[in-house]
Protein backbone atom coordinates (compact mmCIF):
# COMPACT_ATOMS: atom_id res chain seq x y z
CA UNK A 1 0.00 0.00 0.00
CA UNK A 2 1.20 3.16 -0.47
CA UNK A 3 0.84 4.67 2.81
CA UNK A 4 3.45 2.24 4.05
CA UNK A 5 5.90 2.98 1.22
CA UNK A 6 5.56 6.61 2.15
CA UNK A 7 6.16 5.88 5.74
CA UNK A 8 9.27 3.73 4.68
CA UNK A 9 9.93 6.64 2.43
CA UNK A 10 10.34 9.17 5.05
CA UNK A 11 12.40 7.21 7.50
CA UNK A 12 14.51 5.87 5.42
CA UNK A 13 15.24 9.48 4.13
CA UNK A 14 15.84 10.60 8.42
CA UNK A 15 17.92 7.62 8.26
CA UNK A 16 19.46 8.67 5.42
CA UNK A 17 20.45 12.23 6.99
CA UNK A 18 21.28 11.11 10.09
CA UNK A 19 24.10 8.22 8.81
CA UNK A 20 25.50 11.97 6.44
CA UNK A 21 25.59 14.09 9.67
CA UNK A 22 26.35 11.75 12.32
CA UNK A 23 29.57 13.57 12.98
CA UNK A 24 28.16 17.16 12.56
CA UNK A 25 27.86 19.08 15.95
CA UNK A 26 25.30 20.78 14.65
CA UNK A 27 22.60 18.02 13.44
CA UNK A 28 19.39 18.66 15.33
CA UNK A 29 15.98 17.76 14.39
CA UNK A 30 16.04 21.26 12.84
CA UNK A 31 18.26 20.55 10.82
CA UNK A 32 16.63 17.39 9.99
CA UNK A 33 13.38 19.29 9.13
CA UNK A 34 15.41 21.75 7.22
CA UNK A 35 16.89 19.05 4.36
CA UNK A 36 13.09 17.62 4.10
CA UNK A 37 11.54 20.73 3.66
CA UNK A 38 9.45 20.10 6.08
CA UNK A 39 8.34 22.34 9.46
CA UNK A 40 9.98 21.00 12.47
CA UNK A 41 6.96 19.78 14.81
CA UNK A 42 5.92 17.95 11.44
CA UNK A 43 8.74 15.69 11.53
CA UNK A 44 9.15 15.13 14.85
CA UNK A 45 5.04 14.24 15.23
CA UNK A 46 5.51 12.07 12.15
CA UNK A 47 8.52 10.11 13.06
CA UNK A 48 7.15 9.93 16.77
CA UNK A 49 3.90 8.62 14.77
CA UNK A 50 5.77 6.00 12.53
CA UNK A 51 8.07 4.63 14.70
CA UNK A 52 7.72 4.99 18.85
CA UNK A 53 10.49 6.94 19.71
CA UNK A 54 11.34 10.88 19.62
CA UNK A 55 13.45 12.15 16.69
CA UNK A 56 15.97 13.42 19.00
CA UNK A 57 16.11 10.32 20.47
CA UNK A 58 16.85 8.39 17.34
CA UNK A 59 19.63 10.88 16.85
CA UNK A 60 21.53 10.18 20.42
CA UNK A 61 20.83 6.40 19.62
CA UNK A 62 22.16 6.54 16.13
CA UNK A 63 25.31 8.33 17.66
CA UNK A 64 25.71 5.98 20.08
CA UNK A 65 25.31 2.71 17.85
CA UNK A 66 28.41 4.57 15.61
CA UNK A 67 30.43 4.95 18.63
CA UNK A 68 30.15 1.55 19.75
CA UNK A 69 31.79 0.78 16.26
CA UNK A 70 34.38 2.55 16.48
CA UNK A 71 37.90 1.84 17.01
CA UNK A 72 38.66 1.15 20.87
CA UNK A 73 42.22 2.36 20.44
CA UNK A 74 40.82 5.73 20.50
CA UNK A 75 40.31 7.93 23.52
CA UNK A 76 36.61 8.85 24.51
CA UNK A 77 37.15 12.29 23.30
CA UNK A 78 38.10 11.18 19.96
CA UNK A 79 35.21 9.24 20.15
CA UNK A 80 32.77 11.71 21.35
CA UNK A 81 33.84 14.62 18.87
CA UNK A 82 33.58 11.60 16.02
CA UNK A 83 29.74 11.07 16.85
CA UNK A 84 29.06 14.61 16.99
CA UNK A 85 29.43 15.50 20.57
CA UNK A 86 31.34 18.67 21.49
CA UNK A 87 31.11 17.86 25.15
CA UNK A 88 32.81 14.29 26.20
CA UNK A 89 30.78 14.36 29.34
CA UNK A 90 27.41 14.80 27.54
CA UNK A 91 28.71 11.62 25.25
CA UNK A 92 29.69 9.65 28.21
CA UNK A 93 26.03 10.62 29.88
CA UNK A 94 23.81 9.64 26.23
CA UNK A 95 26.41 6.76 25.78
CA UNK A 96 25.42 5.21 29.06
CA UNK A 97 21.87 5.80 28.93
CA UNK A 98 21.38 4.07 25.26
CA UNK A 99 23.91 0.83 26.82
CA UNK A 100 23.79 1.66 30.17
CA UNK A 101 27.84 1.43 30.31
CA UNK A 102 30.25 3.97 30.16
CA UNK A 103 32.38 3.94 26.84
CA UNK A 104 35.02 3.03 29.22
CA UNK A 105 33.48 0.39 30.84
CA UNK A 106 31.56 -1.29 27.11
CA UNK A 107 35.60 -1.64 25.86
CA UNK A 108 36.27 -3.36 29.00
CA UNK A 109 38.63 -1.29 30.08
Amino acid sequence: SSRVEEQDYFIAKVESILEKNYADMSLSVGMIAEELNMPMRLVSSQYKQKTGYGLLDRIHSFRVEKAKALDTQDSVYEIAERCGYENVNTFIRVFRKYTGKTPGRFRGN
